[in-house]
């Protein structure tokens, strides 16, 4: 996604998120902290990117108490999001995050359905930079986790995954078809459980300043679970924030991530690198059965009226054996961005990234969460 791109989205988000401000700091004396507090924060979107084309949507974050009288529990979380491309391409999702009453249990899930343009440039962490093949596809995805309370921020649980991708359109003769080593080019049905663990003692979901943040799960795919494909698949996903000032809101953000799978993955379940793991790459520039990546980011506080920054550098490989995942062959990822405020109580920020890679690759990134 080229520079002249990410000119164009700011120019065109920009004029509606200082709509949704001034109706937020507009209010009478009096009403300005209430309205400040508000459950659901939407924004509408118009971009244009050389994968999709002219698109428009609206994404938003809603946040809420669910049980009254209960100051013990964190709110809970809902992202919203839908986007539609004159070239066809659109995508609906949510993910809500749920506490229970005195956090005694939580829902984490992920739901979404759309029609996609993806790129595929084959397996493995030095594939060619040009000579990818375009495919689409509908897609279906389900994942949830329902977790119990064992200690106070520790959860213990279980998580079912379902994808399904079909009406898949590829190129004639092209990767996909005569790649051996891959499966599910022409689709793929998964669906698979296992155990999850979480640690997560952050302050704010959204836009945390301090505390951890660990998820480890492990799924099992196979023909008992109406899987067309039997493989195993284990997460990784550390986190942690540090508020560098005790009253400013000088934040330096920490992640470490891995995705490991055995067996027989299709395509899409492999490991992919890019996106919020590595921002500057395509997901999926490099994809393999085993994948590791880092990344550490500045946030600023305020700088002037509700805008702050970031800075974010990293690093990431895939390998298709563990034992490969060495320094040799580590791809860096590097950029930064500009966040406004929407909401001080719960400090949802709307966040634009600009992200590079090597090789010329790059990104742009929206949405109401962080990265990481």
């Amino acid at each position: 996604m080229g520079m002249r791109t990410s000119f164009v989205i700011l120019f065109l988000v920009l004029p509606s998120s200082m709509a949704v401000l001034a109706q937020s700091t507009g209010n009478k004396p009096g009403k300005k902290e209430r309205k400040e507090d508000k459950e659901l924060n939407m924004l509408p979107l118009i971009f244009s990117s050389p994968e999709t084309g002219l698109a428009f949507g609206a994404i938003g974050v809603f946040q809420k108490h669910l049980f009254p009288g209960d100051t013990t529990s964190r709110k809970s979380v809902a992202m919203l999001g839908v986007s539609y491309a004159l070239n066809n391409q659109f995508f609906v999702f949510t993910q809500p995050d749920i506490f229970f009453k005195k956090e005694k249990f939580r829902l984490r899930s992920s739901l979404g359905y759309g029609q996609i343009l993806d790129r595929y440039w084959g397996i493995g962490n030095e594939t060619a930079e040009n000579g990818e093949e375009e495919v689409e596809y509908n897609q279906v995805i389900f994942e949830s986790a329902f977790y119990y309370q064992y200690r106070p921020n520790l959860f213990v649980g279980w998580q079912y995954r379902l994808n399904n991708q079909f009406n898949v359109d590829r190129e004639e003769n092209g990767l996909l078809e005569f790649d051996g080593a891959t499966v599910g080019g022409s689709g793929s049905l998964i669906s698979g459980m296992g155990p999850a663990l979480l640690f997560d003692n952050r302050e704010n979901q959204v836009n945390p300043s301090n505390g951890w943040f660990l998820n480890l799960s492990a799924a099992f795919h196979g023909g008992g679970l109406a899987s067309e494909f039997d493989f195993d698949r284990y997460l990784v996903d550390v986190r942690h924030y540090i508020k560098m000032h005790p009253k400013e809101h000088h934040i330096l953000a920490l992640q470490g991530y891995g995705l490991f799978s055995s067996g027989q993955p299709p395509f899409k379940q492999m490991a992919e690198l890019g996106g919020a793991q590595m921002r500057g790459y395509f997901v999926g520039r490099f994809r393999d059965r085993n994948m590791v990546s880092m990344q550490a980011e500045y946030r600023s506080p305020l700088l002037f009226w509700r805008i702050s920054a970031v800075g974010f550098a990293g690093m990431g490989r895939v390998a298709e054996h563990i034992e490969d995942l060495n320094l040799d062959g580590f791809k860096p990822s590097y950029g930064g961005g500009l966040r406004i405020m929407l909401d001080k109580v719960d400090r949802v920020n709307l966040r634009l990234d600009v992200g590079f890679g090597e090789d010329g690759n790059t990104g742009i990134y929206f949405g109401f969460t962080e990265a990481f």
